[in-house]
């Protein structure tokens, strides 16, 4: 992305207060803290660049040049301070009136700082540990057995080998539940008014990833795993897969809380018997589960006050 779209977007951020709540650990990965952390990330490469390259410009330059000091540096300053407070929690932050700035305990303080490095990319440490995203094969679109064997064979298991999933059959397996199968970007599985509410995440031993259905890819979203807390029974702590529904509230503000339960409900259905029909014929186990404690799981994946989640279904091979 060119300097000047990520400068650009440092504006928007300090003029519409864009920046999510999700600093506090700086490992989540939607796909605006993702464009949030990569302005970071250049605008302080593009400040240290500037400040070697004028370190002892003749005094007269533009922009800041007789000093030495980037024209972008007020503003990381500024993100990194905005960042470190957004870390607290309102009940401890005091304002300091001959500073101008605000005060925080010591721990909190350490908490936020670490959280500024994660998220705004301090050369060298938090960016070599950053995930990336995992691109996944292409899908196989023919093969499997017909439809009404499938259909035959369909059930729900809740006994699971412990062994991972391939890649080739996780991919086909998300490209079967809400993949992109036409030229037109539409879906696998219908959905509520041509809206797009309903993301997939993948809760694995490796962290949660975010499903990409236009790149066909995992997007990194949490390091922890956390498979025990997608469910209420125990087989979900150590089923290779537990794939968690979470629906976009927000994007269907004209209709009632009950109405977006509904509807979210009824498109997580359909990606669920896609999922169904998928393992029953590649010989997976699998259950579409909607015993989940909903609000510690939402706490867990630190999901938007406006996302919710719908359900959770768990994917394996069976228990020899």
């Amino acid at each position: 992305m060119p300097l000047a779209r990520h400068y650009t977007l440092l504006e928007q951020e300090s003029r519409e207060d864009l920046l999510p709540e999700c600093v506090a650990a700086g490992t989540r990965s939607s796909s605006a803290t993702n464009d949030f952390g990569s302005t970071c990330v250049k605008v302080r490469e593009h400040s240290i660049s500037f400040q070697r390259r004028h370190r002892r410009a003749p005094s007269g330059r533009p922009n800041g040049a007789s000093t030495g000091k980037s024209p972008l540096l007020p503003l990381f300053e500024t993100l990194v301070r905005r960042t470190v407070l957004r870390a607290m929690g309102p009940h401890e932050r005091k304002p300091i009136k001959s500073v101008g700035v605000t005060m925080m305990t010591r721990r909190r303080a350490s908490t936020g700082i670490l959280a500024s490095a994660a998220l705004a990319g301090a050369p060298g440490v938090a960016m070599a540990q950053e995930p990336k995203a995992r691109q996944l094969p292409p899908p196989h679109h023919d093969g499997g057995m017909p439809l009404m064997a499938a259909l035959k064979l369909r059930h729900s298991t809740r006994e699971y080998s412990n062994r991972p999933l391939a890649a080739q059959t996780l991919s086909d397996l998300l490209w079967a539940a809400f993949g992109i199968n036409r030229p037109s970007g539409d879906r696998t599985a219908p959905y509520w008014r041509h809206v797009m509410i309903i993301d997939v995440y993948a809760a694995m031993a490796d962290g949660v990833w975010l499903y990409d259905a236009k790149a066909h890819a995992l997007l990194p979203y949490l390091r922890d795993d956390i498979r025990a807390a997608t469910g209420m029974q125990d087989f979900v702590a150590t089923a290779p897969l537990n794939l968690v529904y979470v629906a976009h509230g927000e994007r269907m503000a004209d209709i009632t809380p009950e109405e977006r339960r509904l509807y979210a409900s009824v498109d997580t259905g359909f990606i669920g018997q896609n999922v169904y029909l998928f393992c029953a014929s590649e010989g997976l186990a699998t259950v579409f589960r909607g015993a989940v404690d909903y609000p510690k799981l939402a706490r867990t994946m630190t999901l938007p006050e406006q996302q919710f989640v719908t359900f959770a279904h768990t994917v394996g091979y069976p228990r020899a």
